[in-house]
C-alpha cells in the first residue's frame, strides 16, 4: 500500500507540474501579445495540438500477461515505442489511475473493462470534435477523458520529463495504450468514429472499400488471390452501419487473427488478418 499511495502522490504531483507548465505558457505569451488568459491559452493549446507527430505507428504489443499480473482484468496492447518506456511502469500508472478516480463518472468506462472485465457498450457515440477538444487538452498536458469516456490521457515521468499517454477502449473488451505523440494519431481516431471508407492494404497495394469486397480464388472476386490452399469464395469485407467487418464465408485454410482462426471480427484500425501464406491489413485512413 506505501508504493501504491508514493505512485499515487506521484501522480498528483506530475498533473501539477503539467498544469504549471501550461499557465507559465500561457503567461508568456500574454507577456508578448497584450491577450487575456483565456484568449492566450487557447492559443497555446492550439499550438501544443499542431505539433508534428514524429512516429508512424500501426502495430500494436500484446502486453495481456503481464497487465493480469497488475491486477487488469482485459486485453492490453501497447506501442512498440511505448513499451520501450517501461510496460511495468506504464501499466502500474493506469490502475493507479483508474484506483484513484473510483466514484468519477468520467472514468467509469475505461475503470469497468480494465478492472472488472467489463464489456463495454456495442454503440458508442462520439464526434469528431469531442476528439478534437480532447486531442488538444492532451497534447496541452492536461489529462482526463474525452466526452464519451472512451479515451483516458494521463501524464507519466520518464527520465524526469512527462509524456502523456493515451488509453483507447476497443470494441473487443481491449485496451490500447500509445504515446500521446503517435503520428497521425488524431487522423486515426477520426477515421475510427467516422468511417467512409476501410483500406486493404495487400501485396503493397490498397483496395478501397465502401460497402463490400469478397477474396478468394475465383476469378469473380474482388480481390482474387491464385492459390489452391485458397477457397474460391474464402472470405468477405462488409459494412454493417458505421462499422467494417471480416467474415470467413466457410473456407477450408480459414481466416486467422493473431494466430487464432476466427469466423468473423470488426475491423479496427491496424488489424491484419492471414489467409494461408497471405496477410491482409485493414486502415481507416487515405494514403495521403
Amino acid at each position: 500500500m506505501h508504493g501504491v499511495a508514493a505512485r499515487r502522490e506521484k501522480w498528483r504531483g506530475s498533473e501539477m507540474t503539467a498544469k504549471r507548465d501550461l499557465k507559465k505558457r500561457v503567461r508568456e505569451r500574454q507577456a508578448k501579445t497584450g491577450e487575456s488568459y483565456v484568449t492566450a491559452r487557447r492559443h497555446v493549446v492550439g499550438a501544443a495540438a499542431a505539433k508534428p507527430r514524429a512516429i508512424d505507428v500501426i502495430e500494436l504489443v500484446d502486453i495481456t500477461d503481464r497487465a493480469t499480473e497488475l491486477g487488469l482484468r482485459c486485453t492490453v496492447r501497447i506501442t512498440p515505442q511505448l513499451d520501450e518506456l517501461g510496460c511495468e511502469v506504464v501499466l502500474a500508472r493506469l490502475r493507479d489511475v483508474l484506483v484513484g478516480t473510483v466514484g468519477d463518472p468520467a472514468t467509469r468506462l475505461v475503470r469497468r473493462v480494465a478492472l472488472e472485465g467489463a464489456e463495454p457498450p456495442r454503440r458508442i457515440r462520439t464526434s469528431a470534435e469531442s476528439i478534437r477538444r480532447f486531442l488538444q487538452r492532451a497534447h496541452a498536458g492536461l489529462g482526463g477523458t474525452s466526452d464519451d469516456g472512451t479515451l483516458l490521457a494521463f501524464p507519466i515521468a520518464v527520465d524526469g520529463e512527462l509524456r502523456q499517454v493515451l488509453c483507447v477502449v476497443r470494441h473487443d473488451r481491449s485496451l490500447s495504450l500509445m504515446t500521446i505523440d503517435e503520428q497521425a494519431l488524431e487522423r486515426r481516431l477520426l477515421a475510427a468514429v467516422e468511417p467512409r471508407l476501410v483500406y486493404l492494404v495487400y501485396e503493397g497495394r490498397r483496395y478501397p472499400i465502401a460497402a463490400e469486397l469478397t477474396i478468394g480464388r475465383a476469378p469473380g472476386c474482388d480481390l482474387q488471390i491464385r492459390d489452391g490452399n485458397v477457397s474460391r469464395r474464402h472470405a468477405t469485407v462488409l459494412r454493417r452501419g458505421d462499422a467494417f467487418y471480416i467474415k470467413d464465408l466457410g473456407s477450408l485454410a480459414g481466416l486467422r487473427y493473431r494466430g487464432v482462426t476466427i469466423e468473423n471480427k470488426r475491423i479496427e484500425e491496424g488489424d491484419a488478418f492471414q489467409i494461408a501464406e497471405y496477410t491482409l491489413a485493414f486502415t481507416f485512413i487515405a494514403n495521403d
